[in-house]
């Protein structure tokens, strides 16, 4: 009875998630198991910030020079919601598609940056939200494979 009373705190959380209370910024629906939004989990900028994140300061065909991001892992929005796919189809406000692989979030620190050199991404800047490799730290990731599932102003991601 102590292990079932001790697991279920574990088990209302995994389905449980905090509701924005800030302009929603980004939508995930599909194969996940924590929504907060009507099948889907809806995260405003504070919600994205309190994620596990990385900064990464990597060269990349949009920007001269090297560029410091900052936004929560991949790994760990796919954790926050319980993601169960494989595949996420990531989508731009201008509705550009590009899939990517769930692998690539495990192999690499793959971030969603919201913070560009240390400020918030406007979306006239590829805001809010922008798909990150690690570019200077593998040269497979210097593909147009990698550059096209770098997507910015990303608005949703449906895992599949």
């Amino acid at each position: 009875l102590a292990y079932l009373w001790l697991g279920l705190p574990a088990l209302a959380s995994a389905e449980e998630m905090a509701v924005p209370t800030g302009s929603v910024i980004l939508t995930v629906t599909g194969a996940i198991t924590t929504t907060n939004s009507d099948g889907a989990a809806t995260f405003d900028l504070a919600m994205l910030e309190a994620l596990p994140g990385q900064e990464i300061t990597t060269s990349t065909p949009w920007y001269d020079g090297q560029q410091t991001f900052r936004g929560p892992l991949g790994s760990a929005l796919l954790a926050a919601v319980g993601a169960t796919g494989e595949t996420l189809v990531v989508t731009a406000i201008n509705d550009y598609v590009t899939e990517i692989p769930r692998s690539d979030f495990e192999t690499w620190p793959v971030i969603l940056a919201i913070r560009h050199n240390g400020q918030a991404m406007p979306v006239r800047d590829k805001g809010p939200i922008f798909v990150i490799y690690p570019f200077d730290s593998d040269n497979t990731l210097n593909s147009e494979v990698y550059y096209g599932r770098s997507a910015w102003q990303v608005k949703s991601i449906e895992v599949k």
